[in-house]
């Protein structure tokens, strides 16, 4: 698990780039750009961090994350107005 500090800073860094002119795909990359998954403990995308994973009941959130056995641990879902 990530120290407060390192997850303040991903945050932080996010926080910088968002702007009301993003969109939806802008804010999820924000996070990517900002190693947010990675500072709280994953590996990344194709590996424990999958975008538009579809759920059993046809949900496909923008991201999730798994554990070891490949179930999902976490839904994550932007909502850009």
């Amino acid at each position: 698990m990530a120290d407060a500090s390192s997850l303040l800073e991903s945050i932080e860094g996010i926080s910088s780039r968002i702007s009301e002119d993003m969109s939806e795909q802008d804010v999820e990359n924000a996070f990517l750009d900002e190693d947010f998954f990675q500072t709280l403990g994953y590996e990344g995308a194709g590996v424990d961090l999958r975008s538009e994973f579809t759920l059993p009941d046809d949900r496909r959130p923008d991201y999730v994350t798994l554990d070891d056995n490949e179930s999902v641990t976490v839904i994550h879902s932007f909502f850009c107005p």
